[in-house]
């Protein structure tokens, strides 16, 4: 299981996102700060709910 390494904000305008590092390299968004970034880019909520359903179709 990677761990957390290193964790930072990235701000856009008038919103942080939070930002972690693992271990391995990768870089992830904490899925509230996803939401609020998607929001902010002026996505519809019905669509966000969409691409963060775990269970929905991987065919996009």
């Amino acid at each position: 299981m990677p761990k957390v390494v290193s964790k930072g904000k990235v701000k856009l305008l008038d919103i942080e996102i939070t930002v972690y590092v693992l271990d391995n390299g990768q870089r992830v968004i904490p899925e509230d700060d996803m939401r609020k970034a998607l929001l902010f880019l002026g996505i519809p909520q019905k669509d966000i709910e969409y691409l963060l359903n775990p269970k929905r179709d991987k065919i996009i």
